[in-house]
């Protein structure tokens, strides 16, 4: 399913999807970055809206590390993530 990026935090992130998400859904979000491997990070969805039948405002949070993986490169570790998403 393709979604839209709506918000991001260090705890988590929100997102617009075509159609419902259950709470308590897992997935996997890559997020790119200029010049480096993209940060990949492991969601659990907490709320879904729906706004009209293809629209649905959906909240995730952070719910794995990563951090061991090197493919992966940055951990939940909020001072990294930080660090991730600002270079």
């Amino acid at each position: 399913m393709v979604v839209r990026l709506r918000d991001l935090s260090v705890e988590g992130l929100g997102i617009v999807a075509p159609r419902q998400i259950a709470v308590e859904t897992q997935f996997t979000v890559a997020l790119p970055r200029r010049g480096q491997r993209d940060l990949v990070l492991d969601c659990e969805v907490r709320h879904c809206k729906k706004v009209t039948d293809r629209v649905h405002h959906v909240g995730a949070r952070f719910i794995s590390d990563n951090a061991a993986d090197e493919r992966f490169g940055v951990g939940k570790k909020a001072k990294r993530i930080r660090q991730a998403i600002l270079s």
